[in-house]
């Protein structure tokens, strides 16, 4: 994975509604927008999907780690298979 953009919006609190995972009420939540592209190896080819744009609403877990919870498509990628050898 390569991460080309990635843009941080106005925090949020957490909202049982609206978000997922550990988080609860008074967490803050952070939302993220971000470009990034993906190889995936296969003996017969890389499958490339460049430039997905997600708004990732990311928080700080009970362990001070961060934690992605629900994310929300912008654009899907365009996908391109390149065969090996």
């Amino acid at each position: 994975m390569e991460v080309s953009a990635h843009q941080i919006g106005t925090p949020r609190p957490w909202s049982y509604a609206q978000d997922s995972g550990t988080g609860k009420p008074g967490t803050t939540v952070y939302r993220v927008k971000t470009t990034y592209s993906v190889r995936t190896f296969y003996r017969a080819a890389t499958e490339v999907e460049e430039n997905w744009i997600r708004i990732l609403n990311v928080n700080v877990d009970a362990f001070g780690e961060w934690q992605i919870g629900l994310q929300q498509p912008v654009k899907s990628p365009a996908v391109r298979r390149i065969p090996t050898g």
